[in-house]
């Protein structure tokens, strides 16, 4: 089962001349959070072909449609940078994502291996590939109730 996502911090600065962690972690929030009524304002992180291939591949996989149809929230933990690399025209990034699913009734967890590919646009960085591996099996359990606690 697949969740609804409900996290959407988009950075201030939507581009950046200096990659740094924070900038990774609120990135792969953003897009791992992204919801159907506001992905479009993605775009501003891509480049042309970019975000063409990127909005392709999320409208594609339905996820958008099944995450609000099933009421389902997301929570994003970063986990990381584990290697940034300074290519021809600009930086490889490669971090890892804690991502849990829920709704009212189950939740998911899994973990993403993230690498964006950054081109210097006239000296700002934007993606221009992203690939979203998982690194981990799915893991699924049901939510507790909630119910008051017993005083002692």
């Amino acid at each position: 089962m697949i969740f609804k996502m409900i996290v959407l911090i988009f950075l201030t600065t939507p581009v950046f001349a200096n990659i740094n962690s924070d900038d990774i972690s609120r990135l792969n929030t953003d897009i791992l959070a992204a919801k159907a009524n506001n992905y479009e304002q993605l775009s501003v992180y891509f480049t042309d072909q970019g975000w063409q291939d990127f909005s392709k591949s999320l409208l594609e996989s339905g996820n958008l449609d099944l995450f609000q149809s099933k009421n389902i929230d997301i929570i994003v933990n970063f986990l990381g940078v584990d290697n940034q690399v300074k290519t021809s025209n600009g930086y490889m990034v490669i971090s890892h994502v804690m991502v849990t699913y829920h709704n009212q009734e189950t939740y998911q967890s899994i973990t993403y291996q993230t690498v964006m590919s950054f081109y210097d646009i006239n000296h700002q960085y934007k993606i221009n590939d992203i690939k979203i591996k998982p690194m981990s099996t799915l893991t699924t359990g049901q939510m507790v109730p909630k119910c008051p606690l017993k005083e002692l």
